[in-house]
């Protein structure tokens, strides 16, 4: 699937804190910018699907980990 798909906010913001990261840090492993990861922990924008898996990826995370909606990637 391409295009845009909603981050689910609270679970981005568990698994980041949850290792450790800072916003930087996560945006500099995954290869987004830190004001990306910003707008989609306070829910205020929706993500890429390269992006979604890019966090995924440096979380360590299945990308459904992030969605809210059910959304095949």
């Amino acid at each position: 699937m391409r295009g845009y798909v909603e981050i689910d906010p609270k679970a981005l913001r568990e698994l980041r804190r949850d290792r450790l990261l800072s916003t930087r840090q996560l945006a500099k492993l995954a290869d987004v910018s830190p004001d990306t990861v910003n707008g989609l922990e306070l829910g205020k924008r929706d993500a890429q699907t390269t992006t979604v898996k890019k966090l995924a990826s440096a979380l360590r995370v299945r990308p459904q980990r992030l969605i809210n909606a059910r959304v095949e990637i």
